[in-house]
Parts: structure tokens; C-alpha cells; sequence
């Protein structure tokens, strides 16, 4: 065996790695172009007499380095009485995007059962999706390369099947952003008489922004619970331990991260990932698989890229994907489907939690309260500022003048100006709640007790009830003066005025 042809197998082997992260994927995948000619014959040979999963890797990969030179190639095997129909399907499949001016309804004609094969094709499909990351990963091929009218189809056809293995997939295309195709999926995963979509339609029948959809959603699950009770429901999957939970620190746009990684009988990681925003909700999500040495290595990523990650406890975590699901339908969004994939891994295990309770001594409040605005010297801080402070600009450099700082007494009614026509009730309530969410993770950051006192002292000055005015508030204070800073680019020395 030649360096390129032993080079060509450790490609190989590597793409078949569940464990692969997405850029050395990437990457692979580049190489494996370079040395497409020598790759394409191995590729149709694992095609030819791989296993299943050695089948399903060259499937993708000749769709991926291949091109309409491998066409004849594809038609001399579909011309094989022996190759099943499904077989022929794929490879109707693979011509029609590898030559997609090519008419391949001819070739058709050489499949003896072509409903019958579609069927079992998506039987045997739906059966090899068994991690959530591979159900999750079809969707979005689902979502971003088909129109509404072939994921309908897709819906139909998947109650045919008649198997509870396509439960998880329904449930998901509940949730696709077309209504149509949501309303297809809530009448097909109903007819399964399956618990596992309960959640589902319950979430739905409550926030999905289309009327329509909350009405059927609603009634499904009424009828669907009666069902469930007089019918047998299958075992709940073992998603394995879990390795950890992380959140990361609230950024000033209201962002947080969460993680969770779960460990598998073969010493794997299941890892889902959730970004989001209290005003918009989830913005981001991924998961994957890989070793724990390389998850560590990604947590010491994230942390060198000035994102703190903070163990938690699995409940707080959950309480955190919560929000986002909450913040999301708020939004008048729809939760994403390959989230939903997820998320019986996520929160296999749920119970009760109770967070910790962080009491403030009354004797200390005044104290904290004047100091609050020394949270945003702290690093998970450095973004709580007020980007609208650049409005502030000409007034500040009015009152600077071209060589002297302005008063103490000017700048802190500029700050108090900016404060009163930056801070309404919305973002009032917005910075209460980050504070709130932050007091405990800034407990599990800090040994010192005055972070933490600290932000609860300010989220309570921001209550409905509070008497405090909020441009008399440092927290505040300091927000506009750090946004200020960051519009000018240059100190305004705002900390000599506490």
C-alpha cells in the first residue's frame, strides 16, 4: 500500500469517528477532495460491500467529492437485477444531485417497488438514527434543502412506517416553521398513541404564535392522554451519566451559554450546546459527540477566550434552558427543531431543584448598594454597558472643551441624563433579572462574599417597589458612563464619582 493510499484509509477512518469534532471534519473532508481520483473507486467499493455504516459514509462522500463522470458508474450498478430497490433508490438519488439536468425517471423503470422501497428506505433510515445528533443533523439537511411540500410528504409517509422509532421525528417536525407541515405532524404523531410527544404538544398548545396550531396541538394532547393510559409505552432511552453542566456568565446583551455533556457505555461524550438571549431566546444550538480529553480541551478553549464556564448543578442548568425555550416563544419564535431532537437528553433526569438562597445582611445594604457599580470592573462584567450612550458624545466633548475634563458635578448629571432616556421599564426589568440570574453563579466564582451581595443589592434597587430613582442608581450610573467610554474611545475617569 502506497503513503497516499494509507493516507486515504486514516481519512477514512477518521470521518467514521462519531468523536469527530466539526472543523477536523471539515478538514478531512478537504483532503479527501484532493485525492479525489484515487478516493472515488475505494468509496463505490465501500459502497458496494461495506457495512451499513461503511455504506452510509460512502453514500454521503460520493455525493460530496463526486461529479457527473461517476454517473455512468451509478447507472452500470442500477442495471443489476441482484442490487435491491433500495439500493437503486440511492443511487437514483445520488445521479439526480451529481447530474441534476439529467431526467432520472427512466431509470425507475428498474426498480420493481418503488413505494414498497421508499418504505423500507425510511424504515431503515429512521432506524439508524440513533443518537439525537444524527436526528438533529437531518432536520436542518430537512429544514435548510427542502421545500414544505417535501417535508410534508415526508410526514405522511413516516405513518406508514408504523414504527415507534419515528415517534422523535415526528415530534420534531411539530415544531417546523412552516404551519402546514406542523399541522401534519401533530395529526401523525398522535395516531402513535405514543407519551414521549406529550411534552410536545402541551409546549406547543401553549405558545406556538399560530392560532391554528395551538388549537390542534391542544386538542392532540387531550386526546393523546387519554390514549397513553390504555396503551402500552415503550422503554425510556438510557442517555448515560451525566460528565457536566456549565453556564457561562450573563453578557451585557443579555446572552448566556449552556452545556451539557452526557457519558455514554463506550466512553463517549453526548455534548448539546444553547445559546441565548432574554429577549430573543435560543440563538444558536449544536450538539455532537466526542472524547471527554477533547471536551475538556474545548471548556479550556472557551475559558482562554474570556468566557467564563461555571459548573452547575443539572437543575440550575435546566432552569437556564427553560428561560431560553420561555424567551423564545416570547419572542414570537418557534423553539428549533433540532433543540427538541435533543432535549430528551438534556433533561433525562429532571427533578425538583431549588436554587440556593442568598440573603444579604440589612446592617450591610447601604454599603453594597453604593459599591454595586464595582461589578463592572469584574471580568464577567467587562460588555454591561449601554451601547445608546453614544448619543451622549457631542454633549461630553461640549462640556470637556478642548483641553480640560469636566466637573465632577457635570458628568454625573450627563450619566443621570443618559440613565433617564436610556433606562425604561423593559430594560429596568431586563438588568433585574440578569442580576438575579448572575448573584449565583458569581457565589460559585468568587470565595468573596461581595460580588455576589453586591448584585443582588442592585437587582433590588430595580424592583417595581423600589424608591429608588434608577439615575441614582451606580449600577446604572456606571452602564451609561462604560458606553460612553466605549463610543469615545478614551477614559472618562467615571469611577472618581462614587
Amino acid at each position: 500500500m502506497s503513503e497516499l493510499e494509507s493516507r486515504l484509509e486514516a481519512i477514512l477512518s477518521h470521518l467514521a469517528d462519531e468523536g469527530l469534532g466539526r472543523e477536523e471534519g471539515e478538514e478531512l473532508l478537504a483532503e479527501l477532495r484532493s485525492v479525489r481520483r484515487l478516493a472515488l473507486p475505494r468509496l463505490l467499493k465501500m459502497w458496494d460491500d461495506g457495512s451499513a455504516r461503511d455504506h452510509a459514509l460512502a453514500t454521503f462522500l460520493l455525493g460530496y467529492i463526486g461529479d457527473a463522470k461517476l454517473v455512468p458508474k451509478l447507472i452500470e450498478r442500477i442495471h443489476d437485477k441482484s442490487l435491491s430497490d433500495e439500493r437503486k433508490l440511492e443511487l437514483i438519488a445520488m445521479i439526480a444531485e451529481l447530474e441534476p439536468d439529467m431526467d432520472v425517471e427512466p431509470l425507475l423503470e428498474y426498480v420493481d417497488d418503488v413505494h414498497g422501497a421508499i418504505l423500507r428506505g425510511q424504515r431503515e433510515y429512521i432506524r439508524s438514527l440513533r443518537t439525537p445528533a444524527e436526528l438533529a443533523m437531518w432536520l436542518e439537511v430537512m429544514e435548510d434543502q427542502m421545500p414544505p411540500h417535501i417535508r410534508m410528504y415526508f410526514v405522511h409517509s413516516f405513518i406508514e412506517v408504523d414504527e415507534p422509532t419515528v415517534v422523535p421525528f415526528l415530534t420534531c417536525m411539530c415544531y417546523d416553521p412552516d404551519s402546514d407541515v406542523a399541522l401534519a405532524a401533530i395529526d401523525a404523531v398522535e395516531r402513535f398513541k405514543d407519551a414521549r410527544a406529550l411534552p410536545a404538544l402541551d409546549e406547543l398548545g401553549m405558545h406556538h404564535p399560530d392560532p391554528q396550531v395551538r388549537e390542534e396541538a391542544r386538542k392532540a394532547a387531550d386526546r393523546l392522554r387519554i390514549r397513553t393510559a390504555l396503551t402500552p409505552q415503550p422503554q425510556a432511552p438510557d442517555f448515560g451519566s451525566i460528565y457536566g453542566c456549565y453556564l457561562s456568565a450573563i453578557d451585557g446583551a443579555g446572552t448566556q451559554v449552556a452545556i451539557i455533556a452526557r457519558l455514554r457505555a463506550d466512553g463517549l461524550l453526548e455534548v448539546a450546546n444553547v445559546m441565548f438571549s432574554d429577549r430573543e431566546g435560543i440563538l444558536e444550538f449544536f450538539g455532537g459527540t466526542t472524547s471527554p480529553p477533547s471536551f475538556e480541551l474545548m471548556l479550556l478553549e472557551v475559558r482562554a477566550g474570556e468566557t467564563e464556564l461555571i459548573p452547575v448543578p443539572h437543575g440550575q442548568l435546566l432552569a437556564a434552558v427553560d428561560l431560553a425555550c420561555e424567551c423564545t416563544w416570547r419572542a414570537g419564535r418557534i423553539v428549533p427543531a433540532p433543540f427538541v431532537a435533543w432535549r430528551p437528553l438534556i433533561e433525562a433526569g429532571r427533578g425538583e431543584y431549588s436554587p440556593p438562597v442568598l440573603l444579604v445582611p440589612p446592617d450591610k445594604r447601604d454599603e453594597l448598594f453604593a459599591d454595586c457599580y464595582k461589578l463592572l470592573v469584574q471580568e464577567e462584567f467587562f460588555s454591561w454597558q449601554f451601547e445608546e450612550a453614544e448619543q451622549l458624545i457631542e454633549r461630553y466633548l461640549d462640556m470637556r472643551g478642548r483641553d480640560s475634563m469636566p466637573t465632577a458635578d457635570a458628568l454625573l448629571a450627563l450619566l443621570q441624563e443618559g440613565v433617564r432616556a436610556i433606562v425604561d421599564d423593559q430594560a429596568r426589568s431586563l438588568i433585574r433579572s440578569r442580576l438575579l440570574r448572575m448573584a449565583p453563579l458569581l457565589h460559585e466564582l468568587y470565595e468573596e462574599e461581595e460580588a455576589w451581595q453586591w448584585a443582588i443589592v442592585a437587582a433590588d434597587a430595580l424592583a417595581d417597589d423600589s424608591s429608588i430613582p434608577p439615575e441614582e442608581h451606580p449600577l446604572l450610573l456606571g452602564m451609561v458612563a462604560c458606553g460612553l467610554e466605549n463610543a469615545l474611545d478614551e477614559e472618562i475617569y467615571w469611577l472618581d464619582l462614587f
